[in-house]
């Protein structure tokens, strides 16, 4: 017998799961080559409020792995209904992709770099090819891409953050349409 209790914690746990899958989740990307390279992605759920989780830091200290190497063993193949799913499921990614980039909303983008290649012709050949990319976005406060080209020498540095929210809800019906598309749709 559930008690009132169990029922208001049931109703806050279902609250909770309302709410980090319906709110925003604010994604917060950068990298640097300079001093070194670090590369570092953070997540802020319920619309950036909360203080943010770092997910990957390059400058964080690897965890020591044991010695041992585990010894793979041959797989074995299940003939059954998912089988025949891996070309569908090569098939439907792009798309599953698409879908998902199309719900991310961008609050920022910052890139600011050097770029040389050895021969000064090809850098100045590249950089006429990133100038439409660079000089043809709108004017915007949100997007500010800055590459300047370095001709004396071979090289790739600078700096990039962005600042994205996406509501996890919103991912579903794609992740749903993909599945049923990749194994349960009988079309090829």
């Amino acid at each position: 017998m559930i008690t009132a209790i169990s029922w208001w914690m049931l109703a806050a746990v279902f609250a909770i799961v309302v709410a980090v899958t319906a709110l925003p989740v604010r994604l917060q990307a950068s990298a640097r080559s300079k001093p070194h390279l670090r590369v570092q992605l953070k997540i802020s759920p319920f619309a950036g409020i909360a203080p943010y989780l770092i997910i990957i830091d390059s400058d964080r200290p690897k965890r020591k792995s044991a010695d041992k190497q585990k010894t793979a063993k041959p797989s074995k193949r299940i003939k059954g209904a998912f089988s025949g799913a891996g070309p569908k499921l090569l098939r439907n990614a792009p798309r599953l992709i698409a879908r998902w980039l199309r719900q991310v909303r961008f609050q920022s983008l910052t890139a600011r770099g050097g770029l040389g290649l050895t021969d000064p012709a090809e850098t100045g050949a590249l950089f006429g090819m990133l100038c439409p990319l660079i000089y043809g976005l709108p004017p915007s406060d949100r997007i500010c891409i800055s590459v300047t080209p370095v001709f004396d020498r071979p090289c790739l540095e600078g700096q990039f953050e962005a600042t994205a929210s996406v509501i996890p809800l919103s991912l579903v019906p794609a992740a749903a349409q993909f599945v049923w598309s990749s194994f349960f749709s009988r079309a090829q």
